[in-house]
């Protein structure tokens, strides 16, 4: 807040502001602070993905694909966003568009491993259990501690 007084047109303390905004569960709030961040720097595609993921958590899914488009649309190597629009395609029942995407972030970032769980759980929704189980198993091989917290997650909440 301090840095935004001191220069209300520094896009990033917006952004920083937003952030923290999340972190206690202000989401209304931290919705303001990355508009007003992308008003201010309107090609900010992380600015559009954190945002996405916010709508998100607040159910409008709509908004939440517009804004990982608009931060693809900026960014077209952006790992990152596309993982979240997969995300965001699953939670609606778009497996075909999730596990797409997933492919994408897959090209892009080839270790990181929840893409490749993800896909694996799109996958076995869509019946192939084959490639579901391989994207699993690279998915153990590339980060064995996220696929047991996962798991465990799973176990522990039926």
């Amino acid at each position: 807040t301090a840095a935004i007084e001191l220069n209300p047109d520094y896009a990033e303390a917006y952004y920083n502001r937003g952030k923290h905004y999340v972190k206690i569960g202000s989401l209304e709030k931290a919705i303001d602070d990355y508009t007003e961040t992308i008003r201010l720097s309107p090609d900010y595609a992380e600015a559009y993905n954190v945002r996405g993921l916010v709508y998100g958590t607040m159910g409008d899914y709509h908004k939440s694909l517009a804004d990982f488009n608009k931060a693809l649309k900026l960014k077209p190597d952006f790992a990152y966003a596309y993982v979240n629009r997969a995300i965001a395609y699953g939670t609606i029942g778009e497996y075909d568009k999730a596990i797409k995407d997933y492919t994408k972030a897959i090209k892009i970032e080839p270790n990181y491993a929840l893409s490749y769980y993800n896909r694996g759980v799109a996958f076995y929704i869509k019946g192939y259990y084959q490639k579901s189980q391989e994207d699993i198993n690279r998915a153990k091989e590339i980060n064995p501690k996220l696929v047991e917290f996962i798991e465990n997650l799973f176990h522990d909440n039926p």
